[in-house]
């Protein structure tokens, strides 16, 4: 009960909500954020901002995508969560 009173108190601990929600969680960008990390030094900018350019970027080519799923709304719907779900996690729980 103290674990999740801790993740969900007043005030959200982000490296606390890390290790509780992610800790066995399988690396699945690692190949990805170890570019990253090499890049952003290089181009001068902040490796959090080069992850939230590189999800901006990725998302017109996901949105190709989108437009040529079958028209149905349950799919389309299911798809955008995914991807949402995976952007945000790339963007907020990397180290």
């Amino acid at each position: 009960m103290d674990s999740f009173l801790g993740l969900v108190g007043p005030y959200v601990r982000m490296e606390y909500a890390k290790e509780v929600l992610f800790k066995d969680f399988p690396p699945l960008f690692q190949s990805v954020d170890e570019q990253i990390l090499e890049i952003a030094p290089s181009i001068g900018f902040e490796v959090d901002k080069v992850r939230f350019l590189s999800c901006m970027f990725m998302s017109f080519p996901l949105a190709i995508i989108h437009t040529f799923l079958p028209n149905s709304p349950t799919l389309k719907h299911i798809y955008t969560a995914g991807i949402g779900l995976l952007m945000g996690f790339f963007r907020y729980f990397l180290n």
